[in-house]
């Protein structure tokens, strides 16, 4: 863990980032030279879709292992749908199998409590990366087989039991007593930081959880994970309606501020942006008193700072500068994060990538209050 704080950490890292880079810049270069060719240019934005997606996760993995390696990564519970993330995997794993020829299973024995509360963020991290691992190492005619199974442990607690099965290449015996330790490869070529079942470990631990692997070289691997989680006192559905209500997203990323209100706009609440604390706060100043709700902000920005912005915004001498509801959105949730958010003022924040029931929820409990 150690050596996630020196030097080994940041070559492979500029490594993995540089060559999706790399191929998205050609992507785009080609897609330039063919703009009369529709379907040229198609097949670019596609290419460029999935190596985005592709880049954000490995962006994500590295954001949680510097969390981890300094200890400051939170285990959030919050509501959950188990079913809706297991059937998000199905899709995408049906998917990408069929293209390469593999069969993908999803088998759900005695599933019958849907609503847990939990990480959700991490346990998708967790079988994202062992499913990730499966596919890249299952040849082509192989099969990719995931079973979920759960057990009431008390009237309040469920265990989950996952069992993922490839039939894939199969793990070194020498290999396999190494494979949840930092840059641990058996298969150079096949590209990685080499941190994802450390990183798996990791949270799986943080959890509470257990997991272990089985696997035999030209038979495949089986991983054997559980993990408890409390039972949701949500109700299957819950519908948000913000109707009347107003909202400011604060984000320097017109991505992420175009993504923020398209969810947003799911629960009829108006939204309104800006670019960076001080529009932010120049919007609230020249507002009508109680004209916005609640306010979403990002913290790292130029210009001026969610925090200042925030902490600013309490001082004003109007009545709602002291009643708006202010949230922060930040990717990185540390004990010494949240408690400066605490202290700029803000209500409560908001994790990043952002769930979506997590947060309707959060705004809802706030308007409650």
């Amino acid at each position: 863990m150690e050596d996630l704080k020196r030097n080994k950490f940041l070559p492979l890292i500029i490594h993995e980032l540089r060559s999706p880079i790399n191929l998205i810049l050609s992507h785009i270069n080609k897609g330039l030279k063919t703009l009369n060719q529709p379907e040229i240019v198609k097949e670019q934005l596609e290419s460029i879709y999935d190596l985005s997606n592709f880049l954000l996760l490995t962006v994500n993995d590295i954001l949680e292992m510097c969390k981890i390696a300094n200890n400051k990564l939170l285990i959030v519970t919050e509501d959950f749908n188990l079913n809706e993330i297991l059937e998000q995997f199905h899709c995408t794993y049906e998917c990408l199998c069929a293209q390469k020829k593999l069969k993908f299973t999803l088998m759900k024995e005695n599933l019958t409590i849907h609503n847990l509360m939990g990480d959700s963020l991490r346990l998708m991290t967790i079988l994202g990366n062992i499913l990730s691992n499966a596919y890249k190492f299952t040849p082509e005619g192989g099969e990719i087989k995931v079973i979920v199974n759960q057990e009431l442990m008390t009237s309040n607690k469920v265990r989950v039991n996952f069992e993922i099965t490839d039939t894939g290449i199969g793990i070194d015996q020498e290999f396999l007593k190494e494979i949840f330790k930092p840059y641990t490869q058996e298969h150079q070529n096949c590209g990685g930081t080499g941190l994802g079942m450390m990183m798996v470990k990791e949270l799986v631990d943080l959890m509470n959880g257990t997991i272990n692997v089985t696997s035999e070289i030209g038979i495949g691997t089986t991983f054997l994970l559980t993990l408890d989680f409390d039972k949701s006192v949500l109700k299957n559905e819950e519908v948000f309606d913000f109707t009347e209500k107003r909202v400011l997203v604060v984000d320097d990323n017109t991505v992420n501020l175009e993504f923020t209100n398209d969810l947003l706009e799911m629960t009829n609440i108006t939204v309104e942006t800006a670019s960076n604390g001080r529009e932010a706060l120049e919007k609230f100043s020249s507002s009508p008193e109680n004209y916005y709700d609640v306010i979403l902000m990002d913290l790292n920005m130029p210009i001026m700072d969610g925090y200042q912005s925030a902490k600013t915004i309490r001082g004003l001498s109007r009545i709602d500068a002291k009643t708006v509801k202010i949230m922060a959105l930040t990717a990185s949730a540390t004990d010494s994060e949240v408690k400066l958010v605490k202290n700029s003022g803000m209500d409560d924040f908001i994790q990043k990538p952002i769930n979506v029931k997590s947060l309707f929820k959060t705004i809802n409990e706030h308007f409650k209050k």
